[in-house]
């Protein structure tokens, strides 16, 4: 993670150096907002695979925190939905998103990597995205807070998966924890683990051009596209 320079990259750039960079943060996310939708699709998908029924049991837990362990208040996408509001985003402006072409590849590598990838590949693909989130989430936190996007009593989401992402990283990678045992194990492993990092990364770098398209300088070249 540390190699992939994600949280040095363009996206972080952009939000704590750019003077306009509200709007361009709230556009992003609302395109994010389709990320959290997908991804415990991914999560039952990979963990319909699993045989075992300890290491199954693991990713149901980590699907059953993501909807809230029963409270529908407590559904990820729902907190995310209002962390959305909190930022300033309007409910119609979300009611009207539709999944740009950076969130709909990353949805549709995750959903095609847990149906067909070998399994070590697929769970440590998603484990490296979960551990991933957690330092992003930590880290846009505390941007929304420093900027004065969100006041500190009404931030949710992000600090929340800050802290549960590295739980849920770990319960993906003990899926995999026989396959470390054999050196061809080893390498499928590594992959996934470079294959999440680079998709994860990928997506940020594509959310950072989306960011600046709401700018003024962005309007500017789009007008001038059209």
């Amino acid at each position: 993670f540390a190699a992939l320079g994600t949280l040095e990259g363009p996206y972080f750039r952009f939000i704590e150096d750019e003077p306009a960079a509200l709007a361009g943060f709230r556009r992003s996310q609302i395109q994010f907002l389709f990320a959290v939708r997908s991804f415990p699709r991914s999560l039952a998908y990979l963990a319909a695979r699993i045989e075992d029924s300890a290491a199954r049991l693991a990713l149901v837990r980590n699907l059953w925190e993501e909807h809230g362990e029963g409270d529908p208040s407590g559904f990820h996408v729902l907190t995310f939905d209002a962390f959305l509001r909190r930022l300033g985003v309007d409910g119609a402006q979300i009611d009207a998103a539709t999944p740009g072409p950076e969130v709909t590849a990353f949805n549709v590598a995750l959903h095609g990597l847990a149906v067909a990838e070998n399994l070590p590949v697929a769970a440590s693909a998603l484990g490296m995205i979960e551990f991933m989130f957690s330092s992003i989430s930590a880290r846009l936190a505390v941007v929304a807070l420093a900027r004065g996007w969100v006041e500190r009593d009404r931030m949710i989401h992000y600090d929340l998966h800050s802290k549960l992402d590295v739980e849920h990283a770990s319960e993906l990678f003990e899926v995999v924890r026989s396959s470390w045992r054999t050196e061809e194990g080893r390498a499928e492993i590594a992959r996934g683990i470079d294959l999440g990092g680079y998709l994860f990364d990928r997506l940020y770098e594509d959310l950072a051009r989306e960011a600046r398209r709401a700018t003024p300088a962005g309007t500017r070249r789009e007008a001038i596209c059209a």
